[in-house]
């Protein structure tokens, strides 16, 4: 299945990012397969983690069924780096054009971090295939609403960062409860 589709089909059935931060490659297959078989099928490594492209690499080759990529993604040279270690997925805490560019490429999922209306129109014209909404304590409910209900913006995915509380996703609370530790955060 092509990253498109498969993102598609995650959107579908479990619209959250989980976010391996700080985890060490030798636990990222371990955690991911925990992941996978609770539903999650999108799966980010930020950059600035330990090894993040041996823990992409690595998880990409066991979880094919998963959509596992990079976050923190600030340049096209970043984002083939992530392709050349069997990344699928790019996730940025800000809209560069040359990044999504450098994404759409290589046939990535490229989510770009918006905190506007205009920043979300210049990222899906420039060829995103979803949203961050970035840095999600800055954007208001009122503004998450006039985002959701602009029919003119087709909006795939907006992610922000979320708690236990806010996660009403039972695949959430399990692995959350079984496999991270209360300092960890996942997107949705």
């Amino acid at each position: 299945m092509k990253a498109q589709q498969q993102f598609a089909h995650a959107l579908r059935t479990l619209p959250l990012v989980a976010i391996l931060r700080g985890v060490p490659t030798l636990d990222a297959v371990a955690i991911g397969t925990a992941l996978v078989g609770e539903g999650w099928q999108l799966i980010e490594v930020p950059l600035n983690s330990p090894q993040p492209l041996a823990s992409i690499e690595a998880m990409a080759a066991a979880l094919p069924q998963a959509l596992v990529g990079a976050g923190t993604v600030l340049t096209p040279m970043q984002v083939r780096d992530v392709h050349a270690a069997g990344g699928r997925l790019v996730v940025s805490p800000n809209f560069d054009a040359q990044v999504v560019a450098a994404a759409v490429r290589l046939g990535l999922v490229c989510l770009p971090g918006v905190a506007t209306l205009s920043e979300a129109y210049a990222a899906l014209a420039a060829g995103a295939s979803g949203l961050k909404l970035f840095p999600a304590e800055m954007i208001t409910p009122a503004r998450r609403r006039a985002v959701a209900q602009d029919n003119t913006c087709p909006i795939s995915a907006k992610l922000s960062a979320i708690s236990t509380k806010s996660m009403t996703h039972p695949s959430c609370r399990s692995i959350w409860a079984r496999e991270m530790t209360p300092h960890t955060r996942c997107g949705a």
